[in-house]
């Protein structure tokens, strides 16, 4: 990992503290628009996963996901996720609020065994597909969903409008 972070680090890109329980490490180049996540933690990188794979707006738009090794010789070897992806900004705590009292409205439309909920619920966040589509990959993958943290999700700002993007939604 260091010989890939140090070379973030001589193209711009700066270390910024992360409280991340996983030990990843997030490296910033505002300049660039830019953000990589150094990551040893598997239920990330399936979410890097698909949303590196898709259009939704409401995942973050990845440029560049790589697995890489740490040889540690005879006693260790540890692979991680290089994922280089757009800056985002965090959500102010009131649109963190609302946008987790959504997802816990929409929660609370699931029963055990049905993967959709019997009526229609509002999209006002314009999650509400992606929001579905990782359910659905968490149950059949056996990923718990941790959706109900404001901390798991980020803004992009489109014509000054903060657009909600989901950043990391299982555990």
């Amino acid at each position: 990992m260091s010989t890939d972070k140090e070379d973030y680090l001589r193209s711009g890109f700066v270390e910024i503290p992360t409280d991340s329980g996983t030990g990843s490490t997030v490296l910033v180049n505002r300049e660039r628009g830019r953000v990589v996540k150094f990551s040893f933690d598997p239920a990330y990188d399936r979410f890097a996963e698909i949303a590196h794979a898709s259009p939704r707006a409401a995942f973050p738009r990845i440029y560049e996901r790589r697995q890489a090794t740490i040889d540690n010789g005879p006693i260790a070897t540890f692979d991680f996720l290089i994922v280089e992806m757009e800056l985002l900004v965090p959500l102010d705590p009131s649109q963190g609020d609302a946008v987790v009292a959504w997802t816990r409205e929409r929660l609370a439309r699931f029963t055990p065994g049905n993967s959709r909920p019997e009526e229609p619920h509002d999209d006002r966040f314009g999650i509400l597909k992606s929001f579905d589509e990782l359910l659905a990959f968490a149950v059949s993958n056996r990923l718990g969903l941790d959706l109900v943290k404001a901390s798991n999700y980020m803004g992009r700002l489109v014509d000054g409008i903060t657009q909600v993007v989901i950043t990391d939604p299982f555990n």
